[in-house]
């Protein structure tokens, strides 16, 4: 208990330089003609700020489930679809020269808080890779027990010089025994814990996998019917929270993660049919609007103005016109011009 007041004080003392940090930042940004070097360096301190922030928005969540304080967003998530994506990020951030595989059940579905339970994935997946010898085969195993969704990781481990150790078994999903534990290793243990979920020892006892409760299969969708995606690119959190909820009554498939990579990465990675982006910094909106457009983009974008107002510049409708954006709303109104936006475009 001690260990998480702590925190709670760390997170309460960095909320505020951090978002004088990302103002600055985005101010700097506006610099014109910067020199690469600047432009690089200030591109790196944005995402890592990215970063921090986005750990600290984990651990507010975490601390006020943990203490009754909130509830955890709970929808029925597709986990095979989860899985493999969170397994081609690791294996592309691990940097490691694995030789893999994945065998992964189809249509495999859990109650989770989509944004917490992909961070806690990627962390757990990211041990695997730095439990497992470099340069080996590893192999990705998603399947259905007793009513639990297990993930497993084989592979060779590493000894403590980084060679190859024995035969292939289980990794380990658990934070090595000697190793220091990060916010990130913490947040992802108890973000488990709270789905209901559990880290547990391999049948060799060489490894361990991930056990988390199954809402069993679902059957495939009909393959006439398909969900629209939606990317929900707000910057505040409630109203991004506010939004996905309403989405997914109406039928929408809502993209969730927005805080682990740039939404241009995730909007080009995944083409969404609907982009529903922040008009506010306006900056930020120009320029991914721009960017969509340029990199090819052809879906629906709307800018929505926040709930609250703030201090900052945001986009009106004829900027967001200008700037690449299909329609632009006011928060209150979002809803009703989304629909007419995208039965513009179907028309």
């Amino acid at each position: 208990m001690l260990q998480w007041l702590s925190m709670a004080g760390v997170g309460h003392e960095l909320r505020t330089p951090l978002g004088a940090l990302s103002a600055a930042l985005e101010v700097i940004a506006l610099t014109p003609h910067p020199m690469p070097i600047q432009s690089e360096a200030c591109a790196v301190a944005a995402r890592q700020t990215r970063h921090l922030s986005s750990l600290l928005e984990d651990l507010q969540d975490v601390l006020a489930a943990r203490e009754g304080r909130m509830e955890l967003r709970r929808v029925v998530l597709d986990f095979s679809e989860l899985a493999r994506q969170a397994w081609e990020a690791a294996l592309v951030n691990s940097n490691g020269g694995y030789a893999c595989t994945q065998q992964i059940a189809p249509g495999l579905r859990v109650m989770a808080d989509p944004r917490l339970m992909r961070r806690a994935i990627d962390q757990l997946l990211c041990r695997a890779c730095k439990a497992g010898a470099p340069g080996m085969r590893m192999d990705l195993i998603v399947s259905t027990q007793e009513g639990e969704v297990r993930v497993e990781v084989h592979g060779l481990p590493r000894d403590d010089m980084g060679r190859p150790s024995g035969t292939a078994c289980p990794l380990n999903l658990d934070v090595r025994i000697g190793a220091p534990a990060t916010l990130a290793d913490l947040l992802a243990d108890h973000v488990i814990q709270l789905h209901g979920g559990h880290i547990a020892p391999s049948a060799d006892g060489g490894g361990r996998y991930l056990a988390l409760p199954c809402l069993a299969e679902a059957p495939p969708p009909p393959s006439r019917l398909r969900r629209p995606k939606v990317l929900v690119a707000l910057h505040d959190g409630r109203d991004r929270q506010a939004a996905g909820q309403t989405l997914e009554r109406q039928g929408y498939l809502v993209l969730e993660g927005t805080a682990m990579q740039p939404t241009l990465d995730l909007l080009l990675q995944h083409l969404p049919d609907l982009v529903l982006a922040s008009a506010q910094p306006a900056a930020a909106a120009r320029h991914l609007a721009t960017a969509a457009r340029e990199a090819g983009y052809a879906g629906c974008m709307m800018a929505v103005a926040p709930a609250m107002h703030c201090a900052q510049e945001t986009l009106d409708a004829a900027g967001a016109r200008r700037a690449g954006f299909d329609a632009w709303a006011a928060w209150a109104d979002w809803p009703q011009v989304l629909t007419d936006a995208l039965e513009s475009r179907s028309g």
